[in-house]
Formats: C-alpha cells, structure tokens, sequence
C-alpha cells in the first residue's frame, strides 16, 4: 500500500491505549479539522459562481500530505478527525451551538485531538473555544472572523489567528484607510447610487453578539475619533431565518435617519442590501475581507455595490479569479502547487496551508510537543509568510497574528472587486 493510501485509510483511527500525551501517539499526531460540505451545493444553487471554500476534507488532506511526505510535525504523522456541520445546523443559531459542542465532545472524549484547525465560521465560535480551552485544546482559526483582543487573552494559550488581526487592530486601520481613500468626503446620493449633495451620515449593521458588540463600540468610537458622526445603528440576531425581516427593519431606520454611508459586520452587509435594493436605497458601503467581497458581487444587484470601497486582508475571500492578485508570498506559491498537485483548484485550499502551517511552524520550534510548547513556537514568529493573506506575525505575547492589509475598491466596468494596487499597508 503507498504512503498516501495508507495516510487517508487511518487518518481517523485513534486507539486511546498508545496515546502518549494529548492527542499524541509515538508515531502520530491527530488534529480536528472542521467542515461544511453541504456549503458550497447551497452557494451554488444561489448563484455563487466563486470556489468559495471547495473541497474542504480535499484540502486539508492535500496538506496533511504534503507535510507527511516530509516527516510530518517533529517526525510524527498528521491524522485528520473531521467534523462536519449539517446545513440545518448551519443556519440557526441554535444548531451552530450545538454543532460546536458535539465537535468539542468528538475531539476530546471520542477522538482525542491535539488540535483543531478551522477555516470555518460555521460553529458557534464562543461554545466551541470555551469548550475546548477548558479541556486543553488549542485552536488555531484560518478565517476571516474578527475576534475581540479580549477574547484572545481570555482563552490563552488555547485560541490562535492563523491569518487575521484582532477586531480592535483591524479596525482602526479600516478608517484609516476608509479616510484615505476619501469615502467619506464629498456626500452621496443613496437614490442612485453615486456621489451627491447630502452630508455623510453613517450607520452601522452588526450582530447582537459578542463580537457585533464589539464591532460596533470599536467602528463608533474610531469614526468619531476621525470626525464622523454615527447616526444610526442596527443590531440583528444572526439568524438567516429572521435575516429579511430584520433587514428591512434596518433599511427603513437608515432610510429615516437619512443615512449616506453604511459599515457592516461579517454577512449582514449581504442581507442589508438584498432589502435595501427592495427598497429602491442604495448607500455607500465600506467593505472589508470579513464582508466576503467576491460571493456578494455574485449575489447583490451592482446597483447597491458602486462606489464601495474598503481594506482587503484574505485574497481567497476578496477577489474572484480573474482579479487573482498572483503569487504574493512564497507561502501562496507552494499552496498553489498542493493544491494543484492533489488535483484541486488552486485557487481553494490557502487557509488549510494557513492554519496547518503555524501549527507545523509552533511546533517545529517548541522543545516539546505540548500546549506550553506551542505558544512558546508561536510567540516566536515575528514575521512569516502565509498562503491566504499578506502575511503574520506574534511579536509582544499576541494571538492574533494579521500583519498586512490593501485597499479593496469596486470597479464598476468589471462590476467585481479588485485591489487599488499591490501596496500592503501595516496593522
């Protein structure tokens, strides 16, 4: 049997009795990956025509395989656990809590992991990283949520970015770079969707959540501090279910409020301007990586999308294909060619490279394979290169390792996003 074959037929074989250590056999190492296959049919039947995640198992084998051919992490193989969240899950608030819990369960009881790896936003973030932090697995998120600076801290050593600057961080080089680029100045006309006479008025949409609270004190308080008032705010539940009753409350409140300019957190901005084109109002939209630019101009009329204008930190989520930015990093480069090699869009796959590679990076610098160890790797990387942004970093004790980030415009002749130029502006 060849080396692959035998790598797939017992990534998921955990016999507790040759166990050494957490998730550690002599030979292996097992690490828990998250999954949402069910995704990318329901992106599809909507009209997405980015890749968008593809073959998530597919990519995170094609790692794993990379990295065993060369020795794997400290001479010990990679053994996948997958978890894969249903869509029904998917789309509750409920049912994402509850998908995190049993993954936590699978990964600590059933099959004890090391780690986990998530290129998802899929499971309830909170009951996932509280439950795994309290049972001593680290995990390493390689996606583009925003997580607070406190959270971090909170769930030390046991919760690291593999590619993303904490919401704090990132937000005050958003309207930074939002000022720079003049999207306040000069008033909009939110009836047709191009530069008027009204004086800038800002809203913002977020969650009610953790992480939409703090969005929302952060982007306040960075706005005022830039000399921009928020005239209104609209907090919603998250649920996709209530998503266009909640959204056209909003759209009336903006409306009424006589809001030009609006900044949304995570996907509210894609259910925000599904209603307001409903209602014949078109605002101007800052954007960012954490809006998943390249699936809303596959799914949002280009009416509501002219003139936005924002930072971009994840290529893989920012820009479809033909705007691809190229091989940006080395780290890009070798993914690229995984990908390529396991005949796979090499296009996809860039947060698996991302996640598995600063847990291979950590530990290959650690003088043990273990939590502790770990964090001392990590913390020991001041600069690195990485597949599916511009680059990381873990200078001072942080967690949260984004280093770099563009300036993401929308072009109206290609109607698609595209980075103002290939300059990376420091966070």
């Amino acid at each position: 049997m060849s080396e692959r074959r035998q790598f797939q037929a017992n990534e998921n074989a955990v016999d507790p009795s040759k166990l050494t250590g957490q998730g550690v056999t002599q030979s292996d190492i097992f690490i828990g990956y998250v999954t949402a296959n069910g995704v990318q049919q329901l992106g599809e039947s909507f009209g997405v025509e980015s890749n968008y995640l593809g073959d998530q198992e597919g990519s995170a084998r094609a790692v794993a395989q990379y990295i065993n051919d060369r020795g794997g992490i400290s001479g010990k193989s990679i053994r996948l656990v997958f978890y894969d969240i249903s869509n029904d899950k998917l789309f509750s608030k409920s049912g994402r809590s509850e998908a995190a819990q049993e993954a936590c369960e699978r990964w600590t009881k059933d099959k004890p992991v090391f780690a986990v790896v998530s290129i998802l936003t899929a499971l309830d973030d909170q009951t996932l990283v509280s439950c795994l932090s309290t049972r001593g697995v680290p995990l390493i998120h390689a996606n583009q949520l925003l997580r607070p600076a406190e959270m971090y801290a909170r769930y030390s050593p046991y919760l690291y970015s593999g590619h993303t600057a904490s919401l704090e961080r990132l937000i005050v080089a958003f309207v930074e770079r939002l000022n720079a680029n003049e999207y306040f100045d000069g008033g909009w006309d939110a009836d047709i969707s191009r530069p008027g006479a009204e004086s800038t008025k800002v809203g913002i949409v977020a969650r009610r959540d953790v992480y939409g609270q703090e969005f929302r004190n952060v982007t306040s308080t960075e706005l005022n501090r830039s000399g921009q008032d928020v005239a209104a705010v609209y907090e919603w539940d998250g649920d996709v279910s209530s998503a266009s009753s909640s959204m056209n409350e909003a759209v009336l409140r903006f409306k009424s409020a006589s809001v030009t300019h609006v900044v949304s957190h995570f996907n509210s901005l894609a259910f925000f301007a599904t209603a307001a084109e409903q209602q014949n109002y078109r605002p101007r939209y800052s954007i960012s990586s954490d809006n998943t630019p390249n699936v809303l101009q596959d799914i949002v009329p280009d009416a509501q999308l002219r003139g936005s204008v924002g930072i971009g930190y994840a290529p893989e989520f920012d820009v479809d294909a033909a705007q691809d930015p190229g091989k940006f990093s080395n780290a890009n480069s070798k993914c690229r060619r995984i990908m390529k090699n396991a005949g796979l869009d090499s296009r996809t796959g860039w947060d698996s490279c991302d996640g598995f590679g600063l847990l291979v990076d950590g530990l290959e610098r650690a003088s043990k394979m273990s939590t502790e160890g770990l964090r001392k790797g990590v913390h020991s990387i001041k600069s690195m290169s990485t597949a599916a942004s511009f680059g990381i970093g873990y200078p001072n004790g942080r967690f949260d390792g984004g280093k770099n980030i563009r300036d993401l415009i929308y072009r109206n002749n290609c109607e698609c996003y595209q980075y103002k130029s290939n300059k990376n502006f420091g966070i």
